[in-house]
């Protein structure tokens, strides 16, 4: 059997989850929130609520499940701590607990994020890095996995890097940067890219390579094994800036910094181990100049008029 329940379905790595496990051959169930659309086997599903979660997993009785419901935005975390440690961390607990009433035999994926090591002491930073946050979001990530060791159910987790790629929202640094070239393009904007601190450097994914390995780690990985998920490589914010400006239409876009756009809990340089991912056959495939051509495709269709 190969029965797959997917939250946060509808999301931007959720949508691609989809179609990765649905290529495979698994019978998708959908757990969507804040709506659903008109495709099959979908529900409406707040992971907070505990007695829902309940209900839809006694439904279903998933052989799979990958928990991608979360509150994913760092800047956010420090406005909204509690909202942000009430969806990773409740929202966990309730699934699981779940699981363990009504599907105790399901294989579950439970994503969290590289951010949970802090500020690094070693590199490159494998599984067995020292945990530590610089925010509430990371502080909730760590949390989050806490939480499943009080179960004994066939749990992975995956500490996933900075991913991009079509359908991701422009408040993440390449579809922002992607946007604000396709504004000046248009003449939305002056020709000027406002950017943070371009100096910093960060191992990045294309999001089809990280469901990929998702999917990997769900059907290869070991019960409670931890897993990077990232290129294994760094790449300047900088230059990937310089491959987007490059692909504009327009010459001498300038770059202006803004300071509001620093971030509090950045961390210089992030070098990350991936021997373990590596190690159940995953390999890369899309390079981050095919994500940005990709990304900057997916925005001009979305520009176009209706």
């Amino acid at each position: 059997m190969k029965k797959v329940l997917i939250t946060g379905a509808s999301g931007f790595v959720g949508q691609h989850m989809v179609k990765e496990l649905e290529r495979n051959g698994y019978e998708i169930f959908s757990a969507c929130f804040p709506k659903i659309t008109s495709e099959k086997n979908q529900y409406l599903l707040d992971v907070t609520d505990k007695d829902a979660v309940s209900e839809v997993i006694k439904k279903i009785r998933p052989n799979f499940l990958v928990h991608l419901a979360g509150f994913g935005s760092i800047v956010d975390s420090f406005k909204y701590p509690d909202e942000c440690k009430n969806i990773n961390c409740q929202g966990t607990k309730n699934i699981l607990d779940a699981l363990a009433k009504w599907a105790s035999d399901c294989r579950t994926l439970i994503i969290t994020s590289i951010h949970v090591y802090g500020s690094p002491k070693y590199s490159p930073i494998d599984e067995n890095h020292p945990l530590s946050a610089n925010s509430p979001y990371a502080e909730s990530r760590i949390e989050q996995e806490e939480i499943t060791k009080n179960y004994d159910l066939d749990i992975q987790i995956a500490r996933s890097t900075n991913h991009s790629g079509p359908g991701q929202l422009s408040n993440f640094v390449v579809p922002e940067f992607c946007s604000q070239v396709i504004d000046i393009e248009n003449k939305i904007k002056k020709p000027i890219i406002k950017v943070g601190n371009i100096h910093t450097k960060k191992d990045f994914l294309d999001v089809r390579d990280v469901v990929k390995a998702y999917r990997l780690i769900l059907e290869k990985g070991e019960k409670k094994g931890i897993y990077n998920v990232c290129s294994g490589k760094n790449i300047s914010i900088k230059e990937i800036l310089e491959i987007i400006i490059d692909k504009s239409t327009i010459d001498n876009i300038q770059i202006e910094i803004d300071k509001n756009k620093y971030r509090e809990d950045d961390v210089k340089e992030y070098l990350l181990a991936n021997n373990k991912l590596v190690s159940i056959g995953w390999e890369p495939t899309y390079p981050i100049k095919t994500t940005i051509d990709d990304t900057l495709k997916w925005i001009r269709e979305l520009r176009l008029p209706k």
